[in-house]
């Protein structure tokens, strides 16, 4: 039987499955989302869409994570001009104007330091 990815939850483990947040999110012992800030996004999704409605799972997957993502577009956004600024990330433009980003292989083992702290 196939486990659904929000199985975890019943174990006690959070319901966003640890891939989305990456390393980083496995590393803290609290999870992405309190209680109580999870409530508001909740009534606030209900509040700005009343004719919505869902199952667990799809409140989880739609409404809880991708409020979240698009709350974390700036903070993302600062972080890689950080990353590029520091020159461990490369910016690269495309001629489309989309911007791609990849490891600077020059800097992998500074980059393999600040991740082992």
């Amino acid at each position: 039987m196939a486990r659904n990815l929000y199985d975890n939850q019943a174990e006690g483990k959070q319901a966003v499955p640890a891939w989305v947040f990456g390393k980083a999110a496995t590393m803290t012992s609290h999870p992405p989302f309190e209680e109580d800030d999870i409530k508001l996004k909740i009534l606030g999704y209900l509040y700005d869409n009343q004719d919505a409605q869902d199952t667990l799972e799809g409140i989880v997957q739609w409404w809880l994570l991708e409020r979240y993502i698009r709350q974390q577009y700036t903070l993302v956004r600062q972080a890689l001009s950080d990353l590029v600024d520091r020159d461990l990330v490369i910016e690269t433009r495309e001629s489309n104007t989309n911007i791609h980003y990849r490891i600077n292989d020059k800097k992998i083992e500074e980059i393999k330091s600040i991740l082992n702290k």
